[in-house]
């Protein structure tokens, strides 16, 4: 099986910036550098296959992205915890939302629709910040 880089440079999502006022627990980034440690890994085995289209390279990409898979999952189970709280507040809002709908208090409803977007807007930024795009 070949990849071409176009093909491996899709897999490869990158890691945004995390800014300096938020805090990030530990042990997410110490995740975090892992899975960017194996993302560039996963890069230096991607242009050793484009470079030398053999065997052994393909099958160090393979080992090299089931790691960086693991180590995302990992990075993804330890945020869960923390993501928790914000989705709950998250599907209590919409929860208002469709109550109000419901009781027909239509400028209660949109109020809280517009609540639950910007909320949700905040939520996957925060949540890219932790994670990432993955």
């Amino acid at each position: 099986m070949r990849y071409t880089t176009a093909c491996v440079l899709s897999l490869l999502a990158a890691l945004p910036a995390v800014s300096l006022a938020q805090q990030v627990p530990a042990n997410i980034a110490a995740l975090r550098a892992q899975v960017v440690q194996d993302t560039a890994n996963l890069r230096t085995v991607a242009r050793q296959i484009t470079d030398t289209q053999n065997a052994s390279s393909e099958q160090q990409y393979v080992t090299a992205r089931l790691k960086l898979d693991q180590d995302i999952i990992q990075l993804k189970t330890a945020a869960q915890p923390i993501l928790e709280p914000k989705q709950s507040e998250l599907r209590q809002t919409w929860a208002q939302a469709e109550a109000a709908a419901l009781a027909g208090d239509a400028a209660q409803a949109a109020s809280l629709r517009a609540q639950y977007r910007q909320q949700k807007s905040n939520f996957q930024a925060y949540k890219a910040s932790l994670v990432g795009n993955f």
